[in-house]
C-alpha cells in the first residue's frame, strides 16, 4: 500500500473540513467574486493573453447581437403591416430583401462566433489545465512534508487538482457571459423605457428573487460539496481496492469484494441523501422565482398588446417593445445565474489560490543560506532533539542526544514503531525537530538550503519509488545531472546486485517497468525493486549514506552481498542504516538502539553484548532462530 492509500485511509469516518458557513452578505460576496475573476485573469492572462483578447471581442458582439436582431425583426414586422396595408411597393421588397439578409447575416455570424468561442475554450481550457497542473506540480513537490499528514490540506490539493482543468475556464466563459448579458440588458431597458419607465423597473426588480434564489442555491451546492467529500473520498477508496492490481490478489482470497461493496453503497446513500435533499429545495425556489418574474412579464405582454390593439403603438413596435422585455427577463436570469456561477467557481478557485500560496516552513533560517561543505568527511550531532507530528502531541521521539563522527557506520536498531524512520526523516530535514537541534558539520541544518542539503545524500527509503519507467530511467533518476552515463548506471545495478536479473533481459536496462503504460512491461519482484531502489542510491553517490531497511525483501545472501557492497564503497562516507535483522550490525562502528522514540542503548556491537540489554537480548533471540532454521534446512537436504 503506498503512501497515498495511507493517507485516504487516514481518518476517513471524520470530515476533514471544518463545516462550511458562508455568512457573507451579497456586497462582500461580490467583492470576493471579483477578486477570484481577478486572479483567474491573472492565470489566463499569463497562460496566453491573445486567446484572452480574442474573447473580449467576441464578448461585445454577443452583447449587441441580441439588441441588433430585436431591431431588425421589428423592421421586418413594421415593411409586412405597411404592405398589408398599402399594397405591394417594389422599395418596401428591396428593404424587406435587405433587413432579411442582415438578420440572416447576423445570425450566421453569431452561429460562428459560437462556434469560435467553443474552440477557443477548449483549447485554452486544455493550456491552461496544463499551465495549473504544473504549478500544482511544482508547489506539491516544494511544500512541506508535515502538509501530506493533514487531511484536511490533502483533501484541498486532491479538490484543486480535480478543479484545475475545467473551473478557471469557466468562471472566465461566465465572467464574458455576465459583461455580454449586461450589455444587452441595458440596451433592452433602454428600449422598454421608451414604452413605459415603470414597466422597465418591475421587470428589473421581479427578476431579482431569482437571482437572489440561484445566488444562494449555489452556496448550497458548494456547501454540499464540501460535506461530502469523505464520503467521495470512502466510494473512490473502496472502488480501487477491488479494481487495484495490488490490492485484488487479498480482496479475492478474503473474499472482501461483497464487504467492500457494501461499505461503498453506504458512502453513496450518505451522500444521495444529501444530494436529494437540496434538489428538491432547488426545484421548490426555482418554481417560486420564476412565478415572480412570468407574472409581471405576462402583464407587460397583456399592457403591449392591449395598446396595439387601441392604436397606440404600431405592430412593429408592439414586436419590438415586447422582444425587449421577454430579453429583460432572459438577460436578468442570466445575469443572476451566472454571477451566481462565478460565486460557486470563486469558493472552488479559493481553494486553488489556498493551495498554491501554501507557506513552506521548510526553508533555510538564515539569509543567505549557508553553503553546504562538500567533498569532505561529515559529522553528525543530534541535540537534545524531540519530535512530535503535526496535530498531535505524542512525542515520536524523545529527547535524542548522540553523535555520529566523520566517516562512521550506525545501525539503527529497534521494534516496530521506535521512531528509527522518523529519525532519519529529521536528518534529511523533510521536517524540523519540534524541539533541540540537529547539526551538520557544526551548523544547524536549518542554517542551510534545504536543495543544497538534499545532494549530500544517498537514500533509500523503506516505501521507495516503483516508478513506470524504464530501468535505466529508473536508476538514473538518482542523479539527473548524469542521467545519461550508461556505464555508471550499469555500475550502480552491478553494486547492487540489480544486473544479476537486468542482464537477462532481452531490452536489457531500456526494459520498461510496470504495464501501467505498456502492456509489454515487467512487472518486478519486491526483492528485484529493492535492488534498483538501492542502484539508485549507488548512482547518487552521496556523501552520507542513508539506508532504511535495504536488505527487507532480499534472501540472506542478497543481503550478504549488498553489505559487502556497502563496505567496500563507503571509503570514508557516513553511513547510516536501519535493518529488522541485527547480524547487519556487526559491521557498524556504532550501534543506537530507540525503544519508544528514547535512545536506550548506544555503543559497539561488542559493547552492547556484554551490556546484556535488551539489543543483546534482541540480537540473541535471532541469532537462535536463525540457527535452528539453518539446522532444519540441513536435515531437510539430509533426507
Amino acid at each position: 500500500m503506498d503512501n497515498n492509500d495511507k493517507i485516504r485511509l487516514k481518518d476517513l469516518s471524520r470530515n476533514p473540513y471544518r463545516d462550511y458557513v458562508d455568512n457573507r452578505n451579497f456586497f462582500q460576496k461580490a467583492v470576493y467574486s471579483i477578486n477570484k475573476v481577478l486572479y483567474v485573469y491573472s492565470l489566463i492572462w499569463e497562460t496566453n493573453k491573445w486567446i484572452m483578447l480574442a474573447f473580449a471581442g467576441i464578448v461585445l458582439f454577443t452583447g449587441l447581437q441580441p439588441v441588433a436582431s430585436v431591431w431588425l425583426g421589428k423592421k421586418v414586422i413594421g415593411i409586412l403591416a405597411e404592405s398589408m396595408s398599402g399594397g405591394f411597393r417594389e422599395e418596401a421588397a428591396r428593404l424587406l430583401i435587405l433587413y432579411s439578409c442582415l438578420y440572416f447575416g447576423l445570425t450566421l455570424a453569431t452561429r460562428l462566433a459560437n462556434t469560435f468561442n467553443s474552440a477557443l475554450s477548449r483549447l485554452m481550457g486544455d493550456v491552461l489545465a496544463r499551465n495549473i497542473k504544473i504549478k500544482i506540480m511544482k508547489k506539491a513537490g516544494e511544500i512541506d512534508m508535515a502538509c501530506f499528514d493533514d487531511a484536511e490540506f490533502y483533501s484541498k490539493m486532491e479538490n484543486a487538482n480535480n478543479e484545475a482543468g475545467n473551473r478557471p475556464i469557466s468562471i472566465m466563459n461566465s465572467s464574458y457571459q455576465l459583461i455580454s448579458s449586461i450589455i444587452s440588458i441595458i440596451s433592452f431597458v433602454t428600449v422598454v423605457a421608451t414604452y413605459n419607465r415603470l414597466f422597465a423597473a418591475l421587470l428589473l426588480i421581479s427578476s431579482i428573487p431569482v437571482g437572489y434564489i440561484s445566488m444562494y442555491i449555489r452556496g448550497r451546492n458548494y456547501r454540499l460539496h464540501v460535506r461530502q467529500s469523505v464520503e467521495r473520498r470512502k466510494m473512490s477508496y473502496y472502488s480501487s481496492l477491488v479494481t487495484n492490481r495490488y490490492t485484488v490478489m487479498e480482496v479475492k482470497l478474503y473474499d472482501m469484494c461483497d464487504l467492500l461493496i457494501e461499505k461503498y453503497k453506504e458512502a453513496f446513500e450518505s451522500a444521495y441523501k444529501q444530494t436529494k435533499a437540496l434538489q428538491k429545495l432547488i426545484i421548490k425556489w426555482t418554481c417560486f422565482g420564476s412565478l415572480c418574474s412570468l407574472v409581471t412579464l405576462a402583464w407587460v405582454y397583456i399592457d403591449m398588446g392591449i395598446s396595439t390593439l387601441k392604436g397606440i403603438i404600431s405592430l412593429e413596435n408592439f414586436s419590438f417593445f415586447t422582444g425587449a422585455a421577454t430579453n429583460i427577463e432572459r438577460s436578468v436570469v442570466n445575469i443572476t445565474s451566472t454571477v451566481s456561477g462565478i460565486y460557486e467557481g470563486s469558493l472552488f478557485i479559493d481553494n486553488l489560490k489556498e493551495f498554491l500560496e501554501q507557506e513552506i516552513t521548510i526553508k533555510p533560517a538564515v539569509e543567505p543560506p549557508k553553503r553546504v561543505k562538500i567533498n569532505q568527511k561529515h559529522r553528525i550531532e543530534f541535540q537534545n532533539v524531540s519530535f512530535s507530528y503535526p496535530g498531535t502531541d505524542k512525542k515520536v521521539l524523545d529527547d535524542l542526544s548522540f553523535v555520529i563522527e566523520e566517516g562512521q557506520t550506525v545501525a539503527l536498531v529497534g521494534h516496530n514503531g521506535a521512531g528509527k524512520t522518523t529519525l532519519l526523516k529529521l536528518l534529511l530535514r523533510l521536517y524540523d525537530p519540534t524541539e533541540g537541534k540537529i547539526l551538520l558539520d557544526g551548523t544547524d541544518i536549518r542554517e542551510y538550503d534545504p536543495y543544497d542539503l538534499y545532494k549530500l545524500y544517498s537514500v533509500v527509503f523503506q516505501d521507495f519509488g516503483k516508478l513506470a519507467f524504464s530501468i535505466r530511467e529508473n536508476i538514473a533518476l538518482g542523479n539527473l545531472d548524469n542521467i545519461n552515463d550508461l556505464l555508471a548506471i550499469k555500475n550502480a545495478a552491478k553494486s547492487s546486485n540489480a544486473d544479476e536479473f537486468i542482464e537477462k533481459l532481452e531490452n536489457g536496462y531500456d526494459t520498461e517497468l510496470t504495464r501501467q503504460f505498456d502492456r509489454n512491461g515487467l512487472e518486478l519482484s519486491v526483492g528485484q525493486w529493492q535492488k534498483i531502489a538501492v542502484a539508485r542510491a549507488f548512482f547518487r553517490n552521496g556523501e552520507i549514506l542513508i539506508f532504511d531497511e535495504p536488505s527487507a525483501s532480499m534472501d540472506a545472501e542478497a543481503e550478504y552481498n549488498l553489505f559487502k557492497q556497502l563496505e567496500e564503497m563507503k571509503e570514508e562516507k557516513t553511513a547510516i542504516f536501519v535493518s529488522h535483522r541485527l547480524s547487519s550490525a556487526t559491521i557498524s562502528q556504532k550501534v543506537l538502539f530507540l525503544e519508544n522514540g528514547k535512545l536506550v542503548e548506544m555503543g559497539t556491537h561488542e559493547q552492547l553484548m556484554e551490556n546484556g540489554g535488551p539489543y543483546s537480548r534482541l540480537f540473541t533471540m535471532q541469532a537462535k532462530r536463525y540457527i535452528a532454521d539453518k539446522q532444519k534446512t540441513e536435515d531437510r537436504e539430509i533426507l
